[in-house]
């Protein structure tokens, strides 16, 4: 997934599934995901909508929010990937409190979508 290699090329641990409680902070899960194909006579355009999720300990919120701008930043840049182009039509993130592990946490959660041809 060309999402997955933006990101792990920024140095961050990333999964696209939810890890056990074992694996260190920070990290980054691609969580859920919806396409929609708009098919004409001679090709597919459509958009992509993808949930990043961020975990970090609490007490780190500024290397959450670091993460969340250099993510962003990058996704932005994203011109390509197999067989389509792409382009970020719009992204929203926050930052929530997470309290359901042992140690508390700043869960920052990127929703991009992206519009492909």
């Amino acid at each position: 997934m060309t999402v997955k290699k933006v990101v792990s090329g920024l140095g961050y641990t990333t999964y696209d599934y939810l890890p056990m409680d074992d694996v260190p902070y920070p990290f980054v899960f691609l969580g859920e995901d919806l396409s929609t194909d708009i098919p004409n006579k001679t090709a597919i355009h459509g958009s992509y909508n993808l949930t990043l999720h961020i975990y970090n300990d609490q007490k780190k919120r500024g290397t959450t929010s670091t993460m969340m701008l250099n993510i962003k930043q990058a996704l932005r840049e994203l011109k390509h990937t197999q067989g389509f182009y792409v382009s970020v039509n719009s992204i929203n993130d926050q930052i929530i409190q997470d309290t359901t592990t042992n140690v508390p946490l700043s869960h920052g959660i990127i929703d991009v979508e992206f519009y492909f041809n």
